[in-house]
């Protein structure tokens, strides 16, 4: 008779651990489907990784030229002066004509 329980018992508990055995199939079965939106993600972050860098490039060479431009308005900015100075002289000389 305690056998008999003792045995009904251990069934119970094999249907038990058959259970938690299906439930963890099917939570590894999940894991394999995260693993594998994580590795396509992680392939996705890639391609924007190489995009960045590509852009990172493109607006380094953006900004050489940009600087170029800057150097060449500073030069055409002291040679306005420079022409602004002349143009100050040449008032003057035609002041001084116009008042004689």
């Amino acid at each position: 008779m305690i056998l008999q329980e003792v045995d009904n018992v251990l069934w119970e508990l094999i249907a038990i651990l058959r259970e938690v055995d299906d439930v963890l199939w099917e939570l590894i079965a999940i894991l394999r489907e995260v693993d594998d939106v994580l590795w396509e993600l992680i392939a996705i972050l890639r391609e924007v990784d190489d995009v960045l860098w590509e852009l990172i490039a493109i607006l380094w060479e953006v900004d050489d030229v940009l600087w170029e431009l800057f150097v060449i308005l500073w030069e055409v900015d002291a040679v306005l002066w420079e022409l602004i100075a002349i143009l100050w002289e040449v008032d003057d000389v035609l002041w001084e004509l116009l008042t004689q």
